[in-house]
């Protein structure tokens, strides 16, 4: 099916007809129900027969956004949580369990993923498993984050209508389309069950965006009331920019991974639809690039590129892209620190954890001293210890000189290429200077830092040269849709 939305020629400002095609395409047909079902009952089928035979006593049950009838045509997710006694310890889910999951999905694809302990994904005739342990406990007493699933799916049976489970695939596919889809760590975003209550709160998609539209930071939305007449205690609870209380867990913030950014790309978002509604938003077109367009974008954007190729990371995804993020963090400041001018950084990695850090630098190399701005003298201790610090230095290229009642130095730079202050510093894996610990692993196997027209090394890792186009671009996927 075309991604163009068919009214988008005739009447670019049709709003209530964009969602409406939009509806239409995320809503899944009766046989793909018929296909996922009769994917869910093996693999149910499979886990229960498998738990038997370790002898393994479980609930297992279906939950997630199949369960809830929240998903999206042709992107079904099945999750299948086993619920074991909570006698038992979060060792016994990974050592008893995982064993067992694993020997009930034999013969498909499967990896094991990490949130706060490990489970299993895998795919059963293009459908994705995932399979959970957690465990069976009363509402409030969680001995682990996945503990809430099982009640949250209840909660949201019980609450969305047929009409609210439209709404709630529609905003799904708006923030899937616009990147802002996710509460892992390499997302930071909207989860699906974040996606739900939104709607459940506003009761449509139009209501919602409409709403969002105008959210200030510290958005409190509390769809039970839990802090109605009360709601300074909440802000005081939770310190996240966007606020949306758990109605399963009144001390827990259901939106607590979204990063402030995110939300902001949100409420930026809802803002360009109302304003220009465009399919590009909830579908955005593939972008397809040679070398060479990656190329011309960089000399048009003037140079000073560098890439920090990190190698594998050995890491499940989520520790990989948290430790990537804090790893960005702390080169973004090292080349502050030391002069340069960092316009913009990112982070990136492959599906197979192939790692890189983009930055954008106002230069890559700088003068070769800078002025240095010493206290004012009749500050009679401080200009003393300046003294004393740079009369003699051999880093003291001028001076000491006064200015307008302050003492100036002109000192000599230790690092004018960021290239080579990169190197350095990375030269033992960075942990030194506060590089994470999977991330200095593979820094200490080897490392290579890009500059400029180097770029088109990054033709050798899939998906990466596009990932190059996107960060020189500086725009969000979601803007394009409004050019």
């Amino acid at each position: 099916m075309s991604g163009r939305h068919p009214r988008s020629e005739r009447d670019p400002l049709d709003l209530q007809g964009l969602v409406e095609y939009v509806a239409e395409r995320v809503t899944p047909h009766p046989d793909e129900y018929r296909r996922v079902n009769a994917v869910i009952d093996e693999v149910l089928w499979r886990v229960r027969g498998a738990l038997e035979a370790h002898r393994i006593e479980a609930t297992v049950t279906l939950e997630g956004s199949v369960a809830k009838d929240t998903w999206l045509s042709g992107e079904a997710d099945v999750d299948v949580f086993v619920q074991v006694s909570p006698l038992k310890d979060k060792g016994f889910l990974e050592a008893a369990c995982l064993p067992a999951i694993r020997d009930s999905l034999k013969g498909y694809t499967m990896v094991e993923r990490y949130a706060e302990h490990p489970y299993i994904e895998a795919y059963v005739k293009d459908v994705r498993i995932n399979v959970v342990p957690c465990f069976r406990v009363e509402r409030g007493e969680w001995l682990s984050a996945a503990d809430r699933t099982p009640y949250h799916t209840g909660y949201m049976k019980e609450k969305l209508t047929p009409a609210l489970r439209r709404e709630v695939r529609i905003l799904k596919r708006l923030m899937k389309g616009s990147g802002l889809y996710g509460a892992e760590a390499k997302v930071r975003g909207f989860s699906g069950l974040l996606c739900e209550l939104l709607t459940l709160n506003y009761g449509s998609f139009l209501d919602l965006v409409k709403a969002a539209s105008r959210w200030r930071r510290r958005e409190l939305i509390d769809v039970e009331g839990y802090y109605q007449g009360r709601e300074s205690d909440a802000l005081k609870i939770f310190p996240e920019p966007l606020i949306v209380v758990d109605p399963i867990d009144p001390y827990r913030n259901t939106a607590a991974a979204v990063h402030e950014d995110t939300m902001w790309g949100f409420i930026s978002v809802s803002r360009l639809l109302l304003e220009r509604p465009n399919i590009r938003f909830f579908y955005p077109e593939a972008l397809s690039l040679e070398e060479a367009s990656i190329m011309d974008s960089l000399g048009k954007a003037g140079g000073n590129l560098l890439v920090l190729d990190v190698g594998v990371v050995d890491a499940v995804v989520d520790v990989v892209w948290s430790q990537l993020y804090k790893a960005e963090k702390v080169l973004r400041r090292l080349l502050i620190d030391a002069g340069f001018k960092v316009i913009r950084s990112t982070a990136w990695s492959s599906p197979d954890n192939r790692c890189l850090i983009f930055f954008k630098l106002e230069s890559v190399e700088l003068p070769p001293t800078y002025r240095h701005m010493g206290p004012p003298v009749e500050m009679m201790g401080d200009s003393d210890k300046f003294l004393g610090r740079h009369l003699k230095a051999v880093d003291t290229a001028a001076g000491p000189w006064i200015e307008d009642g302050r003492w100036i130095a002109e000192k000599l730079r230790r690092y004018r290429r960021a290239d080579r202050l990169i190197a350095e510093k990375l030269a033992d894996g960075g942990g030194s200077i506060g590089i994470p610990s999977k991330v200095c692993e593979s820094l200490k196997k080897g490392f290579r830092v890009i500059l400029n027209d180097e770029a088109s090394a990054l033709a050798e890792i899939p998906g990466a040269l596009e990932e190059a186009y996107r960060f020189l671009s500086g725009r969000p996927i979601w803007l394009d849709a409004a050019l």
